[in-house]
């Protein structure tokens, strides 16, 4: 119902596809973000964005009505969040040295962990094969936090 609304008069195909092509791009701005608070460098987030959207395999897979865009999506999430859950930590740290620093957005290390753990059960949901980097960011949380 939700992509009828912007393509009325086309069939169910079609609307599978153009959802798999917005889940595809929604990766790669994850694969953006993550590499700019790596990097603190916005020229390289968007050479690693565009690499991985126009690779074929990727292209591929975001133009087909399939499961692959979605895990895609949910791996590039995956990966954010850890990126993201590491920043928060060095951000507290800074914070008791009284040193000033960027916070977007507005969630604690602890809060980030939580939305990774319910990222990290829906991408195993998806496809098997997510397990891999599912148990990476796991265990690299697991050994940050204690």
């Amino acid at each position: 119902r939700f992509l009828g609304f912007f393509t009325p008069e086309s069939t169910i195909a079609y609307r599978a596809a153009v959802f798999s092509c917005v889940l595809g791009s929604f990766a790669s701005v994850f694969l953006f973000h993550s590499v700019v608070l790596v990097t603190y460098d916005a020229w390289s987030g968007l050479f690693a964005a565009m690499g991985f959207a126009l690779n074929p395999t990727v292209w591929l897979y975001s133009i087909q009505g399939e499961v692959f865009a979605l895990n895609n999506l949910l791996v590039a999430l995956i990966i954010f969040l850890t990126v993201l859950f590491f920043s928060k930590l060095e951000q507290e740290e800074m914070k008791k040295v009284g040193s000033p620093y960027c916070t977007w957005p507005q969630l604690t290390a602890d809060q980030v962990a939580y939305v990774g753990a319910f990222v990290c059960g829906l991408s195993l949901t998806n496809q098997h094969t997510s397990v891999f980097p599912v148990a990476a960011s796991a265990l690299a949380v697991l050994y940050a936090l204690y």
